[in-house]
């Protein structure tokens, strides 16, 4: 259904800021090249934008269901 798949997308939201969460600290303990760690943090805006976009989408056709 719409909803278990909004909180599906709820879901996958929370595990990328745990990677973002995962890759920071990565970088304040020096096993990441902060250039690389900018690059893979921009890859998680760019998903987390999407993820945000379909979100909004099928919490959207939720409301226009009968």
């Amino acid at each position: 259904s719409r909803k278990e798949f909004a909180q599906f997308l709820s879901i996958a939201l929370g595990s990328l800021a745990e990677v973002d969460t995962q890759v920071e600290l990565l970088v304040r303990l020096g096993a990441i090249n902060p250039r690389r760690s900018a690059e893979v943090q921009e890859s998680v805006q760019h998903l987390r934008a999407g993820l945000l976009r379909l979100l909004r989408s099928v919490r959207t056709g939720e409301k226009n269901e009968p």
